[in-house]
């Protein structure tokens, strides 16, 4: 039986315990006091955080997001040794369950999870390293156009062409595809959608000839409108690969940010 089974039948979680507990076992460190795993934890992954708070009593939540899709796990820990926890999750009724294993080594709390996602939505997970402190703005943003834009164009100019509209923006792209692009990625069209809500937040830019041509739907408004931004002060018609974007949904009006004009 592997690891990944052990939410299929429940009767079997238990020797799983001591199985994953004593491989953590070997290398934890007993220097720890408990109290220094209680209070909040956060996982600062990209577009996949979470929120980890621990009372004084071992009781435990976890609020976990994905994109679009979250999730929520409560528990209790027992304790192994100083710094070393583990907690039994079952939910009959859906027929789920796992074994959380807590592993402090500070400043990180490494948690690892065996078997169901138990609670989780779409793509939603608990486990990760969580840390003391949420990752400042300015370093989710960097990480945020890093994975959107790669080499294609400069992250500091998108920041001041979007404004206001830069976490929208990143919102539709936190799932992207490349539809063309030049050998030195420099000339670039990019897809982009939030999964979850993929049919409303979604986007596609376009780097050429050191202009960038943003497009977005955007659905924040009661009726939904197209955002659309460049700096090419000669952009106010949209380029052939944002037009075929559009496709069908020509219904929406086009509210432009013409850099210059």
């Amino acid at each position: 039986m592997s690891i990944g089974q052990v939410g299929s039948r429940s009767s079997r979680l238990y020797p799983i315990i001591f199985i994953a507990v004593a491989l953590l076992t070997a290398g934890a460190s007993s220097i720890y006091a408990q109290d220094q795993i209680t209070g909040t934890w956060y996982r600062n992954d990209l577009f996949a955080s979470a929120t980890l708070k621990i009372d004084k009593k071992l009781h435990f939540h976890i609020n976990a997001f994905n994109t679009a899709h979250s999730g929520e796990m409560d528990g209790a820990l027992s304790k192994v040794e100083e710094g070393l926890y583990y907690s039994v999750i079952k939910e009959p009724d859906i027929g789920e369950s796992c074994i959380m294993v807590f592993e402090l080594n500070d400043p990180t709390l490494k948690v690892k999870l065996f078997g169901d996602e138990v609670g989780a939505g779409a793509t939603v997970y608990f486990e990760g390293n969580y840390e003391r402190k949420t990752m400042p703005y300015a370093d989710y943003v960097k990480k945020a156009l890093d994975w959107i834009l790669k080499r294609s164009y400069g992250q500091e100019r998108v920041e001041k062409l979007l404004g206001s509209d830069l976490d929208y923006f990143i919102q539709c792209f936190e799932m992207t595809s490349t539809v063309s692009a030049s050998k030195d990625d420099k000339d670039v069209v990019r897809e982009g959608f939030l999964p979850g809500v993929a049919n409303y937040q979604n986007g596609v830019f376009e780097v050429k000839g050191g202009y960038v041509y943003i497009l977005f739907l955007d659905c924040r408004p009661s009726n939904l409108i197209f955002q659309y931004y460049t700096n090419d002060p000669n952009g106010s018609d949209l380029t052939t690969p944002l037009k075929n974007w559009i496709g069908d949904r020509k219904q929406y009006p086009i509210l432009k940010h013409v850099e210059g004009k």
